[in-house]
C-alpha cells in the first residue's frame, strides 16, 4: 500500500522501496554481523538471502509498513535500510527504525539525513501527525541522529531490553507535525 511511485531524495541519499535485486552479499552480511546488529532484535537470528527476500516481499505487501533502502545518491550504493511502521492510520502515527549497515558510512550523518527525509514524507505525503522511535540507551549514535533530525527525547523505559550485560533502558524519541 505504501509503495512509492518515486524515491525520496535528500542532499546525499535516495530512499527507495527495496526489491529482491537489493538482497546482496553485503546486505546479508550486515544482518548477521554482531557489531552492526547489536542493537537490533534480529541479532538473535541467522538470516540468509531467502529470509531477506521473504522479509522484503512481506514489507512491500504490508498495508502498515514502509520499508526503504538507503542508497548514496552519487554511487547508488546500498548502505542501509529505514522503516516507517507499523503505521496507525486511525491515530495518524508511526514508528521509525533504521540500520546503517556499511560501517564506513557510520558517523557521517546519513542516519540523520534518512530520518529527516522519511519524516518529511510521513508528514507531507502520508499525512501522519506523530512519529516515534526507540533506541537502546547505549546506542547514543541512534538517538542523537533522531535529535539532530528534530526529534525530542520523550522518556525512558527502564530495563526494557535484555542484553549481554543484563538489562538495558530504552530511550524514546518523538516528533509531532505541528512542532516540526
Amino acid at each position: 500500500m505504501f509503495l512509492q511511485d518515486k524515491p525520496i531524495t535528500t542532499n546525499r541519499l535516495i530512499l527507495k522501496n527495496l526489491t529482491i535485486d537489493d538482497v546482496s552479499e553485503s546486505y546479508e552480511s550486515w544482518v548477521n554481523d554482531s557489531e552492526i546488529n547489536r542493537f537490533l532484535e534480529l541479532r538473535h537470528l541467522t538470516l540468509n538471502k531467502q529470509d531477506l527476500v521473504n522479509f522484503i516481499n512481506t514489507m512491500n505487501e504490508s498495508e502498515d509498513n514502509l520499508m526503504l533502502g538507503i542508497f548514496l545518491s552519487e554511487s547508488k550504493r546500498h548502505i542501509g535500510n529505514i522503516k516507517l511502521g507499523p503505521i496507525d492510520k486511525k491515530n495518524k502515527r508511526g514508528v521509525i527504525g533504521l540500520m546503517i549497515g556499511e560501517k564506513d558510512c557510520w558517523g557521517q550523518g546519513y542516519a540523520t539525513e534518512a530520518i529527516g527525509g522519511l519524516t518529511e514524507y510521513a508528514f507531507n505525503v502520508i499525512g501522519l501527525n506523530r512519529i516515534g522511535a526507540g533506541a537502546y540507551a547505549s546506542n547514543i549514535g541512534s538517538y542523537r541522529a533522531f535529535e539532530k533530525a528534530g526529534y525530542h527525547v520523550e522518556g525512558k523505559l527502564l530495563s526494557y531490553w535484555k542484553s549481554d550485560g543484563g538489562y538495558e533502558d530504552e530511550i524514546l524519541v518523538g516528533i509531532v507535525r505541528d512542532q516540526h
